[in-house]
């Protein structure tokens, strides 16, 4: 038996950026860690990626800019000393409702910044000591900056992985939506990508991705039909195994029996799109 090549893991946008539950954000850091270097990523999840970065840093920038100040005037303070620290905490709380209410995304970035800051602020209020007090400018520069440095710790894990440019194929898009019951055109179009790349390069990939609601839910119909296996973060490696001992792609995909309609179309389109026979 011809065992198949494993190429590596697709990763998401959604393992990169921060989500609210602590346990997830650890096994995402954890599994980059172990295997960032057999990591890619497409350049659309990484241009998504990082334009809700950019999105959610402004949307911050633009709330503390326009709100702090203005909120510390109104409470008579021009000086901060580490007295205000429940001032701090009702102007924080504010905050992070109005942002969730008028910026709604599934994302927990923009939170994931603003409480970033807030432990800054919180931080740097306890460390004053009695009577010590500070510039109300210069402690919103101070605070703006750390704002940045928070974006770019965030920006990094984009960075470090290798990042391969896939236009996603129109047509295997729309099979995907239909045929894989991905709802979300751009979910279809990153895993698109990761299937071209997979039969492309006749490499397994395992697309890593925390989003139980578009991709992994679907996960039984990806692999059926695209040959695709999706995985959390937490279980890829033993997916990894699992999938090495089979062929490869495309030998695995000529040896199936009685291919569905649906399979036939998908065998149309890679033919189509690689110049590669895959239905035999």
């Amino acid at each position: 038996m011809t065992y198949g090549k494993f190429g590596g893991f697709f990763v998401d946008s959604c393992i990169l950026l921060p989500k609210s539950v602590e346990s997830t954000k650890q096994s995402c850091a954890y599994f980059l860690e172990k295997n960032g270097d057999r990591c890619l990523i497409s350049s659309s999840i990484k241009n998504e990626g990082l334009d809700l970065l950019n999105r959610s840093y402004s949307v911050v920038v633009k709330d503390i800019t326009e709100n702090l100040k203005p909120f510390l005037e109104t409470q008579g303070i021009k000086e901060i000393t580490n007295k205000r620290g429940r001032l701090f905490a009702d102007f924080f709380s504010q905050r992070r409702r109005i942002i969730k209410k008028t910026h709604q995304t599934k994302s927990n970035v923009p939170n994931e910044l603003l409480g970033a800051i807030e432990n800054y602020v919180a931080a740097r209020l306890h460390s004053l000591k009695d009577g010590q007090k500070l510039d109300v400018n210069l402690f919103l520069a101070a605070l703006l900056r750390e704002l940045s440095i928070e974006k770019y710790k965030l920006k990094r894990p984009f960075e470090k992985l290798k990042c391969i440019l896939i236009a996603p194929d129109s047509a295997l898009c729309c099979l995907v939506i239909s045929a894989g019951k991905v709802k979300n055109r751009k979910d279809a179009e990153h895993l698109v990508s990761s299937i071209m790349h997979q039969f492309d390069e006749n490499e397994w990939m395992i697309f890593v991705s925390n989003d139980d609601d578009h991709i992994l839910s679907n996960k039984t119909e990806l692999l059926d039909i695209f040959a695709l296996q999706c995985s959390k973060p937490d279980w890829a490696i033993d997916y990894c195994d699992f999938i090495s001992r089979r062929k490869t792609p495309i030998e695995h995909y000529r040896e199936l029996k009685n291919y569905s309609e649906h399979q036939r179309t998908f065998g149309s389109h890679i033919e189509r799109i690689n110049s590669i026979k895959i239905l035999s």
